[in-house]
């Protein structure tokens, strides 16, 4: 990690959006899972797809050879991460979710708490 790095990460940079391609999941897959309505799932794709700014990717193949950086809006920073966004996105679905989920283990107690 590089000087650059850690101080895009606590002033703030572009925000970017990762896709990937999980494929199915097996029946025994031992992820969390969310139950949403259709309305809450329609909510939540709608958001997302609202988040990308171009129809290119800005880098393909980040970590897997299946995943895409898309350019989107706002930016992130240290107080802003990609856990508080998945926490904004639900909760605009409809989904009860944690106010402020920075964390990785904010998002779980979240999710354990509502889910």
């Amino acid at each position: 990690m590089t000087v650059g790095t850690v101080v895009r990460s606590v002033v703030g940079d572009s925000a970017v959006l990762r896709i990937d391609i999980a494929g199915a999941l097996p029946d025994n897959h031992s992820l969390r899972s969310l139950l949403l309505s259709d309305a809450q799932y329609a909510a939540l794709l709608a958001g997302i797809t609202a988040e990308l700014t171009a129809r290119d990717p800005v880098l393909r193949a980040g970590f897997t050879p299946t995943d895409a950086f898309y350019p989107a809006h706002g930016r992130f920073h240290l107080l802003r991460t990609c856990n508080v966004w998945l926490g904004e996105k639900l909760r605009a679905a409809g989904v009860r979710f944690g106010l402020w989920t920075p964390l990785p283990l904010s998002v779980s107690v979240s999710h354990g708490l509502y889910h």
